[in-house]
């Protein structure tokens, strides 16, 4: 059992970094170069807080396997207990045209991301 623990942890661990090492600076080109949130979003979560993304224009700034990352005009927050400011943005995967994800840099650079629970109002600029 502990084996099997340890296996899936690794699996996990593996994952993760597969995922993290396709990060890159922009190679091609996104569907839009900017996504404005007209205004801001806020993601509820029952134990975790609210994150609220803010309204402005979010630039493509890095692309993955799967889509690109657009970096948000300034700090997403985080409302729990603490009350946090955090680098993030909206995620666009490649071949769609709406922003389906958010994502947030935490600690050591790690990058986390999340869908984003209802569709944002939002224009694509070329």
């Amino acid at each position: 059992m502990k084996r099997a623990i340890a296996l899936l942890g690794i699996l996990g661990l593996a994952m993760v970094l597969a995922g993290c090492a396709s990060l890159r600076p922009l190679a091609s080109a996104p569907p839009a170069a900017v996504i404005e949130l007209t205004e801001p979003v806020t993601i509820r979560y029952m134990l975790q807080g609210d994150t609220i993304l803010p309204a402005g224009d979010y630039r493509a700034t890095l692309e993955d396997n799967g889509g690109y990352y657009y970096a948000a005009p300034s700090k997403l927050i985080r409302n729990d207990t603490v009350g946090w400011q955090l680098d993030g943005g909206l995620y666009l995967k490649k071949g769609s045209q709406k922003p389906t994800h958010y994502y947030v840099v935490g600690q050591h650079h790690a990058t986390g991301l999340y869908r984003l629970k209802t569709e944002p109002t939002f224009k694509l600029k070329p």
